[in-house]
Parts: structure tokens; C-alpha cells; sequence
């Protein structure tokens, strides 16, 4: 977990996962962005060389809004991942990748729901989580149902439960460990996280929430970035 300052930039808020910084950040503009894997089959026709992802997230986390970060993101991110931004003020977007291009989602009734699968109708032909990672589908269904069950009075406490869930168990939203399974397909949830952009404010279990507790980590001061920064830094 880090916790950096940046001048003119404002303050980040960042879980470190896989070797890369800000792919689970919340920032002091007031939006925060989780990254998620995806599997696609490599078709030489499709391929493109991409910029990694690494490199243009921590500025995509550096920008001064949500629609600047997705106006960002729309142009760099490539490969085979999910973007999931939301904001303060309750602007929300998901943004799908395959090599060489996005599609962008917009929530419906207030809700965006993802897990290890394409949404999006012209990727799933080549979507490889059937194969690998078939227990997204009873995942992103379960969460659905729990979302829509609770629609209206979702807290931050209920979504430590409902990610704690064990329907489906092992493959279930809080995912263990199924020795009987192959090493390739088999996973479990190493860290969950939770933000509240409104208040400044990631929740975060690192492991499986149903066994460890999530631990508060509070951006300081206010969410404002200055608004006296210098022309050339803004742009």
C-alpha cells in the first residue's frame, strides 16, 4: 500500500499489485480506478505491440478528472484488461480492451458489474475464460443478484459482505484455493478492495476478506487540487 503526494498533481492512493503501480488507486481529484485481467486468443492478424500498462496508468491517475482519465485511457489502453473508473460525483465507466481496440460501458441503474470475462459481443469469440477461468461467469451472476438484492442501501460494511460471499464455494466472489483443479485454471482472491471517492476513502483486505479483516486508508486534507497550477503543468 502507498501513499504518495505529488506536486501540482494532487494525493494518490495506491494498492500495489503484480508489479504495477496504480492499477487500484484512489486520488485526490476525487476518482479512483480498479484494473482487472482479462484472456484473449493471440491472433496474429489482431496483434499489436502496446504501450505497458504500467507506464500509462500512474498518469491516467494523475489527471484532474474523470473524463480527463477516460478521455486517456481511451487512447492508450490496449491488450487485454478491464478499467473500471468512478468518481465523486457519481460519474462512473468501464472500459474493455482487446490489441487494437476499447469499448466503453455506461452504468445501467447506477451499477457497473465485472468480473474475468468480455461483456462486450465482438470479443467474446475470442474470450479465453471458459477456458480458464469458467467460475467468472457464476461470479459476475452471484454479484448481480446480491447488487440488485441490496440496490438502494448498499454501505460500505454490505460490500465487505457480499465480497466475502462463499456461494459456489471455492469458486465463489471470495475465491479459495480447489486443489482438485489444474494449477492454470486454479486462483483465489489475494486482496479486496473497496473505495468511497465521495470521501476519500479504500477499505482493503489483504487476502481473502472471509478470513482477514479490511484495514481503512484515508486520503488527508482536501480533495481540491489547486487550482493555481501552471499553464504548461496543466496541460
Amino acid at each position: 500500500m502507498w501513499k504518495l503526494e505529488l506536486q501540482y498533481y494532487g494525493k494518490l492512493t495506491c494498492n500495489f499489485q503484480e508489479k504495477v503501480l496504480a492499477k487500484n488507486t484512489l486520488n485526490s481529484a476525487g476518482f479512483g480506478i480498479c484494473a482487472n485481467s482479462l484472456l484473449t486468443a493471440l491472433k496474429k492478424e489482431k496483434y499489436r505491440q502496446v504501450i505497458p500498462v504500467g507506464c500509462y496508468l500512474p498518469k491516467v491517475m494523475r489527471q484532474h478528472s474523470i473524463k480527463e482519465a477516460l478521455d486517456l485511457l481511451g487512447r492508450c489502453a490496449r491488450g487485454t484488461a478491464y478499467y473500471h473508473l468512478a468518481g465523486a460525483e457519481g460519474c462512473m465507466a468501464g472500459i474493455e480492451s482487446v490489441f487494437d481496440e476499447i469499448n466503453i460501458f455506461v452504468p445501467e441503474t447506477d451499477m457497473l458489474i465485472h468480473t474475468n470475462h468480455y461483456l462486450t459481443s465482438r470479443f467474446k469469440q475470442d474470450d479465453l475464460a471458459s477456458l480458464m477461468l469458467p467460475d467468472s461467469y457464476l461470479r459476475s451472476q452471484r454479484m448481480c443478484t446480491l447488487m440488485q438484492k441490496n440496490y438502494g442501501s448498499i454501505t460500505e460494511e454490505l460490500m465487505m459482505e457480499i465480497l466475502a460471499d462463499h456461494d459456489n464455494y471455492p469458486d465463489s466472489i471470495c475465491r479459495h484455493t480447489d486443489k482438485t483443479k489444474p494449477a492454470y485454471i486454479n486462483s483465489e482472491t489475494l486482496a479486496s478492495i473497496i473505495m468511497v471517492p465521495e470521501d476519500g476513502t479504500m477499505y482493503i483486505s489483504c487476502g481473502n476478506p472471509c478470513r482477514y479483516e479490511y484495514e481503512e486508508y484515508r486520503l488527508k486534507g482536501d480533495r481540491t487540487l489547486l487550482q493555481d497550477m501552471p499553464a504548461a503543468i496543466l496541460q
